[in-house]
């Protein structure tokens, strides 16, 4: 092999490792990572800290390392007790097998004794420090199976990302995210990751609030994704909303949420998610009315909860087209009716109809009786109310005596004639009686009575009846023997009908016996 070839693995290796040779211990753990490279470093000086897991007079070996460590001449085991132990010494191969011989041992403080004193010197606004410092403890927790170290780092971690949270501005989303990303990697606890998405997303709600009191819908909305995205209980709605307590997390957001139980945090995500989207919403309402059915419909859709709100703005909409009907469209009447309907407001549905109805007279009786007769009709399809319908077609009726469905109508619908004047049938006078139906009443004959009046009257048929014709009239004579009584009747020849034209008495007739 050329001898220039040769040394390259020994420079790099030597690169590698004369910081650690000759200054700060290195660990076990990234020596036994390089664990290939122990030949090639053979006779090269180390400095190497770490746990102890046994220890002899003549030996040593550290855990989760397969290297045995020999003492050398006048090298001796510590005093004291102790978890860790930094040694120094070099690569040696013995009997065909590599050992490290030491020429140095002594104890050092254990990794959290370390921890704590590390933690004392770094700034305390000092981020990179303290992760730094966490990524150490990190390293040794997993190489040694430690629990309690690993806890310990990700308390570091977390004061990290508080420092880094502290220091982001309300509208840096790119950075809130960054962050929840670096507790994510770190496996930090559900419950603090949660903590920093809340917080982090109410200061930017705070933000938008108040750098613009008429800030564009988009940035409410683009909030409002992000919550529902990252916090689950807001996209729970409540079966009800308690408004006292969502005042009392309203008034202390952050610290009502640190201090919550995991159940109680998915409220108070609801509580957030409803104050985002009724200020984003509310934000938008004219204060006429003119657009509160809208608001009142985005409401029910995001925040059902809120029905003070939504009844409140579906009031005002009412108010607002209320004013509006007179010039509405019957369309546009009907379907402010049937708002009203589906508030069970029978009366706000009479009131909004009658309303547009009598608003629309003039344009109805502008053509005549033909126009009144189709007002009528849009009282009794929109009301049922028969009585005002009666009044239009009465009108009609005095416009165009001859127009059929006016005098049809009000005859269908029980209404006469009295003198010129409809009115209800059940209204006319009492009609009088004539002279015939008082005698026919009486039993009695009088002038003008046909043949049917007659037997109506006498009450028998005749016993006699007798006919002939002279001059072109027929005479008939009609003889009741018991009332001695004979009837003429009168008529000319051709003609079917015939009075009573003379009565006279006769002599009565006495009974055989």
């Amino acid at each position: 092999m050329n001898r220039k070839s040769s040394l390259v693995p020994t420079l790099l290796v030597c690169l590698l490792f004369c910081s650690q040779a000759f200054g700060q211990a290195r660990s076990i753990q990234s020596f036994v990572e390089a664990e290939e490279k122990w030949p090639q470093t053979i006779g090269a000086t180390w400095k190497l800290e770490g746990r102890y897991a046994l220890i002899s007079e003549d030996s040593m070996r550290f855990i989760n390392c397969s290297m045995p460590f020999i003492f050398g001449p006048n090298v001796n085991r510590p005093p004291g007790r102790f978890t860790n132990l930094e040694v120094t010494g070099k690569i040696e191969r013995r009997d065909g097998k590599l050992i490290f011989a030491m020429s140095s041992i002594r104890s050092r403080p254990s990794d959290m004794e370390r921890l704590i004193f590390e933690k004392s010197a770094i700034n305390a606004d000092d981020a990179a420090k303290w992760y730094e410092l966490a990524s150490w403890a990190s390293r040794r927790a997993n190489f040694y199976n430690d629990p309690a170290l690993r806890e310990a780092s990700q308390e570091i971690q977390r004061t990290g990302l508080e420092i880094e949270f502290r220091g982001l501005k309300p509208s840096d989303r790119n950075g809130l995210v960054s962050l929840i990303q670096k507790a994510r990697k770190f496996k930090l606890d559900q419950v603090l990751i949660e903590e920093f998405l809340h917080d982090g997303y109410w200061d930017r709600f705070l933000f938008i609030r108040e750098r613009d009191r008429a800030t564009k819908t988009e940035d409410y909305a683009d909030l409002l994704v992000s919550v529902s995205n990252d916090l689950e209980g807001a996209r729970k709605p409540l079966e009800t909303y308690d408004a006292e307590k969502a005042k009392a997390y309203l008034e202390n957001a952050k610290g009502t949420f640190k201090a919550a139980s995991e159940e109680e945090r998915e409220t108070l995500e609801r509580y957030f998610y409803i104050h985002i989207a009724t200020t984003k919403i509310l934000n938008q309402a004219d204060a006429t009315g003119k657009n509160a059915f809208q608001i009142a419909a985005e409401l029910k859709r995001e925040v059902p909860e809120r029905t003070d709100f939504i009844d409140q703005y579906e009031q005002a909409g009412l108010k607002y087209e209320s004013q509006r009907i007179p010039v509405m469209t019957r369309q546009e009447m009907q379907n402010l009716a049937n708002r009203y309907a589906a508030r069970d407001d029978a009366a706000g549905v009479t009131q909004t109809k009658t309303k547009w109805l009598n608003a629309r007279e003039s344009l109805y009786t502008d053509n005549g009786a033909r126009g009144l007769v189709d007002l009528a009709e849009e009282w009794i399809q929109l009301l049922d109310d028969r009585k005002t319908a009666a009044k239009y077609y009465i009108a009609a009726w005095k416009q165009n005596s001859q127009y059929p469905l006016a005098a049809a109508w009000l005859r269908q619908n029980g209404y006469a004639l009295n003198d010129g004047e409809w009115v209800p049938a059940e209204m006319l006078p009492p009609s009088k009686e004539s002279a015939i139906e008082k005698a026919i009443r009486e039993g009695r004959i009088v002038k003008g009575m046909t043949t049917t009046q007659v037997r109506t009257a006498m009450g028998v048929a005749p016993d006699s009846v007798v006919r002939f014709a002279t001059n072109g009239k027929v005479t008939e004579l009609w003889v009741f023997q018991s009332a001695g009584t004979m009837i003429q009747f009168t008529w000319t020849i051709g003609k079917e009908s015939s009075t009573v034209d003379t009565i006279r008495s006769i002599a009565v007739q006495p009974e055989n016996f």
